[in-house]
C-alpha cells in the first residue's frame, strides 16, 4: 500500500505546472516563427531587434483561433467536432494573395504570425534604424493591413458554408455571430500568466418551430424551415399566399416533416446528405412559381444550381404549408414523370425495377452514349439529367470510376412497348370477338346451318330457331 502511495505522489510531482505549460507553448511558437520569417525573407531584420520587443511580441501574442457557442445553446459534441476541424482545414487553406517575394501564406500564419508582428512592429517601426530592416517591416506591415479583410472574409465565408451544411429543421439552425479577440487580461497577475490572445468566432444555435398538425386524418409533428444562406443570414422559409392562391398579404410559413427529408436521402442519394436539405430550403426561399395539383396540395420545384431535380409535396393546413414528402423528377405525381409515363408506357413499379426514381443511376450510367435514351429523356424535359454530374458534382459523393451500361434502359422500354402493342392486339381481338358473337349472321338453310351467336348454348342444336 505504502509503495503505490509513493508512486501516486511522485505523479504528482512530476505534474507541469503553469509556468512549464506557458514555457512550451512559448518554445512552439518561437519555433514555428522562426520557420515562417525564414520562408518570407523576415528572419535577418526580426534576429536584429532588441530582446525587450522579441520577448513581448512572444508573451503578448495571437495564439490561436477558436470557435465557440454564443450563450448556453451548443452544437451536439458531433457537429461540433465537425465545425472545429473544418476550421482546422480553413486555417490550413493558403490565403489567395502570396506574400510579396511569392511565398505561400496560410490563413492560420497570417493571424497568428502577421497580426502579431503587426501589433508589436507597427508602434515601432520609427525606432528602427536599420533602413533595410525598416523597408521589410513595412512591407509586411502593408501586406498585413491590405489583406486583413480578405483573411476575414475568407473565414466567414467558410464559418457560414459550414453553418449551412449544418443546419436542418430537427437538430437546429446555426447561425455566425462575430470575430472577436479574447483578450481577458484581468486574471493576469505575473509575467508566468498566459498574456496570448486567441481570436474567438462566436456562433448561435435556433431551435426550429414546432407544430402539430393532422393531415389525411394523421397527426404529424412538423419543423419550421430555414435557410442558412453562406451570406451568414437565417431566413424562414415562407411562400406568398397569392402563389397558393390565396387571400391576404401575409407570406404562408414552410413546415416540414421528417418523411420528407427520409424520401431526400432516398432519392437524392448521390448527394450528401446536408446539402439536399440545404437546396430544399433555398429552392422554396427563391421559388416563383408553385404547381396546384388539388384541393390545397401544391408542387414546389427543388433546384440544385438551377437544375430541377424534384418536387417538395406540400398540404395548406391551419394556415400554415407542411411539406410531407419529396418526389424525384421521374416519379409519378411529377409533370415530368408523367410525361415520361406516356412516352414509355411505364409505371411506379418499372421505375423503381429500372431505378430512375432516383439520382444515382443518372449519375452512374453513361446515358450520353445511347442517343435514343438522350433523345426520350429530352422529350420528358429531363435531358438535364444527361450531363447532370458536372453541374452538380461539388456537393455530390464521388463518381464510380467505371460508368454503367444504360442499355437494358432502352431494352425494358422495348420489352414494355411489345408487352403493350401485344395487349392491345389482343383487346382488339376480343373486341371483335364480341361485335360477331352478338352480330347473327343469316344464311339459307338449304345451302348450310343458319350461324347463331357463338355464345350461345343454341348453336349447339342443329336447326334451332332464334329467339
Amino acid at each position: 500500500m505504502a509503495k503505490n502511495k509513493k508512486k501516486k505522489a511522485n505523479a504528482q510531482q512530476h505534474k507541469p505546472t503553469a509556468k512549464d505549460v506557458f514555457k512550451k507553448q512559448e518554445n512552439e511558437y518561437r519555433k514555428g516563427l522562426t520557420e515562417f520569417l525564414q520562408r518570407i525573407n523576415l528572419l535577418a531584420p526580426f534576429n536584429r531587434l532588441p530582446n525587450s520587443v522579441v520577448n513581448s511580441m512572444i508573451k503578448v501574442r495571437i495564439s490561436s483561433v477558436r470557435i465557440e457557442p454564443l450563450g448556453k445553446d451548443k452544437l451536439s459534441k458531433e457537429d461540433s467536432g465537425y465545425m472545429k476541424n473544418y476550421l482546422s482545414y480553413v486555417l490550413q487553406l493558403d490565403h489567395k494573395t502570396p506574400y510579396p517575394n511569392g511565398s505561400a501564406v496560410t490563413n492560420k500564419e497570417f493571424i497568428i504570425y502577421l497580426m502579431t508582428l503587426h501589433l508589436h512592429i507597427s508602434s515601432y517601426l520609427e525606432k528602427i534604424n536599420d533602413e533595410e530592416a525598416r523597408r521589410a517591416f513595412s512591407e509586411m506591415i502593408s501586406f498585413t493591413e491590405e489583406q486583413w479583410d480578405s483573411v476575414f472574409s475568407t473565414l466567414q465565408y467558410h464559418i457560414n458554408f459550414s453553418s449551412s451544411w449544418m443546419s436542418n429543421p430537427i437538430d437546429g439552425y446555426v447561425e455566425y455571430e462575430s470575430f472577436e479577440f479574447d483578450v481577458k487580461n484581468n486574471d493576469k497577475k505575473t509575467i508566468y500568466d498566459s498574456w496570448c490572445s486567441p481570436v474567438v468566432i462566436y456562433y448561435k444555435t435556433i431551435a426550429p418551430n414546432r407544430k402539430h398538425v393532422v393531415i389525411d386524418g394523421k397527426k404529424r409533428e412538423v419543423f419550421e424551415m430555414a435557410y442558412a444562406s453562406l451570406e451568414g443570414e437565417l431566413k424562414w422559409c415562407a411562400i406568398p399566399p397569392k402563389f397558393l392562391k390565396k387571400v391576404g398579404d401575409t407570406p404562408v410559413r414552410v413546415f416540414i416533416q421528417k418523411h420528407a427529408l427520409n424520401r431526400m436521402n432516398e432519392r437524392l442519394d448521390y448527394i450528401l446528405n446536408e446539402m439536399q436539405f440545404y437546396f430544399s430550403a433555398k429552392s422554396v426561399i427563391e421559388t416563383t412559381k408553385v404547381k396546384h395539383i388539388s384541393d390545397d396540395r401544391y408542387l414546389i420545384p427543388v433546384l440544385f444550381y438551377n437544375r430541377k431535380l424534384g418536387y417538395l409535396v406540400a398540404h395548406y393546413v391551419d394556415s400554415i404549408l407542411v411539406v410531407t414528402t419529396f418526389l424525384f423528377i421521374t416519379q409519378e405525381g411529377t409533370p415530368e414523370g408523367m410525361l415520361l409515363n406516356k412516352l414509355t408506357g411505364f409505371k411506379k413499379l418499372d421505375k423503381k425495377y429500372l431505378c430512375i426514381d432516383k439520382l444515382s443511376t443518372f449519375i452512374n450510367s453513361d446515358i450520353a452514349s445511347k442517343p435514343e435514351l438522350v433523345k426520350l429523356l429530352e422529350d420528358a424535359k429531363l435531358g438535364h439529367l444527361v450531363d447532370l454530374y458536372e453541374e452538380i458534382k461539388c456537393v455530390c459523393l464521388d463518381r464510380e470510376a467505371s460508368l454503367h451500361d444504360p442499355s437494358f434502359i432502352l431494352e425494358y422500354i422495348q420489352k414494355k412497348q411489345e408487352e403493350e402493342q401485344l395487349s392491345l392486339t389482343e383487346q382488339q381481338e376480343i373486341e371483335q370477338a364480341k361485335e360477331v358473337s352478338l352480330t347473327p349472321i343469316p344464311i339459307q338453310m338449304e345451302e348450310q346451318p343458319m350461324l347463331l351467336p357463338l355464345a350461345s348454348k343454341q348453336a349447339q342444336i342443329p336447326g334451332q330457331q332464334l329467339v
